[in-house]
C-alpha cells in the first residue's frame, strides 16, 4: 500500500472537523419527506435503480425528478451520500449538484430571450456593435504580428483574424465559432472564478497581443463542441448587448437576474437552481467525487514528453491524418499549463465553490433543473416560435470528443459502437434528442458523468437527474432509459 493512501482515511477525518464539511445546522426537513407523487409505479422502479447504483459503487450520490405538463411531480427520488470530504453526510432532495455542461442550457436560453427581446441578433458579427472589443480593428494590429514566434505564420494570422471578425451567436451557439479548445492566458483556478475575467481573456489586450485567442477554423465551416469556450462567448455576447442598450456595466450574473430570473417561479428558485454558481445561500452544496481518466492522461503525456518519450497508444503528437486524432492533440494542446481543468475536484476548493461558470459552473437540484425545463417548454422564458426555431437540429456532433459532452446517445443501446462513431445532435445551443415519431424529441443539456436536465415536447415532460460522481455518463443514460421506456417515449 502506497504511503499517501495510508495517511488518507487520517487526513479525511481531520478536514471533516472543519465546519466547512459539515451539515448546516438547523436545516429544515426534506421537502422530498412531504411531496405528493403522482406515479408511484415509476417512483419505484428510479428507487430500485437507484438501490442497484449505489450498491455497486457506481454513483455517489443521485436525485431524480419527473414533472409531467401539468407540473405534478410524477417522481423524486434521492439516495447517497454529499460526495468527497462531505461523503458522510446523506444527500438532500433541495442540495444543489455541479452541473457541468447542463449549465450551457441555461446560458443558451438567456442568450435566445436576450434575442427575442430585440438586444441582439443571431447573424450579426458580435465586434461590429454588442462586443467590439472581441476584435476592435478592421486589421490584425501590428503589435500581434510582431509578437509572432514564427514570422512564416504571419498570412495564417491575418486570415485567423478576419475570420474572428465575422462570428455571430448563431455561430457561438451553434459550436462553429472555431474556438472550441482556447481557452484565456495564464487561466487559474482563482481566475476561473470570475466570469468577466475569463470573457476579457477573448478580447484583444494590446498590452499583451501575444494572449490573442483566434479561430483554428472558418467560422460556420466546422462544428466541433466548446466544451468550456461556449459559456464566455454567450457571457460576452448577452453582457454587451444588456450594457449597450441599458448604459451600465453589469455583470453576467446581474445580467441573468434581469432579463430571466423575474420569469422564473419561486417554486422553481426555492427548489435549488444556481446557474450563475456560487457558495452560500441556504441550500447544501454537495461535493464532487471524480471518477474520469482524463486528467489522468494530461499528467502521463507531461510526465512522458519530459522524459523525451513518446506516450504508446495515446498520440497526441499529429503524425496521424485521423480527424480525432488532430481534436485531441488541439484540445491537450490548448491545455498545456493549465490541466488542471480537466480534475473535477477542483469544483470543491473554496474559489470553484463560488465560481460563475457558464459553460459549466452551475448547481442544480434534479427537481430545480426539472422546473426550469417544465417552464421553458410551457413557454414561461421563451415564445413557442423562439423555442421551436432554437431546439430544431442544427448539427451532428461526432469525432472522438464525447467524453467532453457527456452521453451522446441517450436512446442508444448498442455499446459495441465506438464512442468516436456516435453523434450528438444540437440546435442552437441545446442538444436535441429525436426519437420515434412526429413532433417526438427531447431538449435540454447532458453534463460529463451523467447529469442532465431535458424536456419532452410530445408528452410536456421534464427531467432532471443529478449525479455527484463524473465518469462515463452510462448512468445518467440508465437512468433516462427507465423513464422513457415507462412514460413510452
Amino acid at each position: 500500500m502506497k504511503y499517501l493512501d495510508v495517511l488518507k482515511p487520517f487526513a479525511e477525518k481531520g478536514l471533516r472537523r472543519s465546519n466547512r464539511y459539515m451539515m448546516k445546522p438547523n436545516l429544515p426537513p426534506d421537502p422530498i419527506l412531504t411531496e405528493n407523487i403522482f406515479d408511484i409505479t415509476l417512483q419505484n422502479k428510479i428507487v430500485d435503480i437507484l438501490e442497484k447504483l449505489e450498491s455497486s459503487n457506481e454513483i455517489s450520490g443521485a436525485q431524480v425528478c419527473v414533472i409531467d405538463g401539468e407540473g405534478k411531480t410524477l417522481a423524486h427520488s434521492v439516495k447517497g451520500h454529499m460526495g468527497s470530504l462531505k461523503k458522510h453526510i446523506p444527500l438532500r432532495s433541495d442540495a444543489v449538484i455541479l452541473g457541468f455542461s447542463t449549465t450551457k442550457g441555461i446560458a443558451a436560453t438567456l442568450a435566445h430571450r436576450l434575442v427575442q427581446e430585440g438586444y441582439l441578433s443571431y447573424d450579426e458579427p458580435i465586434c461590429d456593435r454588442i462586443w467590439p472589443n472581441f476584435c476592435p480593428t478592421v486589421d490584425v494590429p501590428d503589435t500581434i504580428l510582431e509578437a509572432l514566434e514564427d514570422s512564416t505564420q504571419v498570412d495564417k494570422v491575418r486570415q485567423q483574424w478576419q475570420w474572428k471578425r465575422v462570428i455571430t451567436l448563431r455561430h457561438i451557439l451553434s459550436h462553429s465559432a472555431g474556438l472550441w479548445s482556447k481557452l484565456p492566458a495564464k487561466l487559474s483556478i482563482k481566475s476561473l472564478a470570475s466570469c468577466e475575467s475569463c470573457v476579457k481573456g477573448f478580447e484583444y489586450n494590446p498590452d499583451k497581443p501575444e494572449d490573442t485567442l483566434l479561430p483554428t477554423s472558418e467560422p460556420g465551416s466546422e462544428n466541433i463542441y466548446h466544451y468550456i469556450s461556449f459559456g464566455w462567448l454567450v457571457a460576452g455576447c448577452c453582457v454587451g448587448a444588456y450594457n449597450l442598450r441599458h448604459g451600465k456595466q453589469a455583470t453576467y450574473s446581474e445580467v441573468f437576474g434581469a432579463v430571466c430570473s423575474p420569469l422564473l417561479s419561486s417554486d422553481l428558485k426555492t427548489a435549488g437552481f444556481r446557474p450563475c454558481g456560487g457558495g452560500g445561500g441556504v441550500h447544501e452544496i454537495a461535493f464532487t467525487d471524480a471518477n474520469i481518466d482524463l486528467s489522468r492522461m494530461a499528467q502521463m503525456r507531461r510526465e512522458a514528453e519530459a522524459l523525451g518519450e513518446k506516450l504508446e497508444g495515446m498520440n497526441f503528437h499529429g503524425d496521424s491524418d485521423d480527424p480525432a486524432t488532430k481534436k485531441r492533440k488541439e484540445l491537450f494542446d490548448g491545455l498545456k499549463g493549465k490541466e488542471f481543468m480537466l480534475d473535477q475536484r477542483l469544483w470543491n476548493s473554496e474559489d470553484a465553490l463560488n465560481a460563475n461558470v457558464p459553460a459549466a459552473g452551475g448547481r442544480f437540484s434534479s427537481k430545480g433543473l426539472a422546473l426550469f425545463y417544465h417552464e421553458l417548454g410551457k413557454g414561461a422564458i421563451l415564445s413557442s416560435e423562439t423555442l421551436s426555431y432554437a431546439t430544431k437540429i442544427a448539427f451532428d456532433q461526432s469525432g472522438g470528443l464525447n467524453e467532453l459532452i457527456g452521453q451522446t446517445d441517450m436512446t442508444g443501446t448498442n455499446n459495441s459502437v465506438p464512442e468516436s462513431q456516435v453523434s450528438a445532435k444540437f440546435g442552437l445551443g441545446y442538444q436535441v434528442i429525436p426519437l420515434p415519431g412526429e413532433n417526438n424529441h427531447l431538449f435540454g443539456h447532458v453534463g460529463v458523468g451523467g447529469s442532465l436536465g431535458f424536456h419532452h415536447v410530445q408528452s410536456e415532460t421534464s427531467i432532471g437527474i443529478m449525479l455527484n460522481m463524473t465518469g462515463s455518463g452510462e448512468n445518467g443514460k440508465h437512468i433516462m432509459k427507465i423513464i422513457s421506456d415507462h412514460l413510452k417515449w
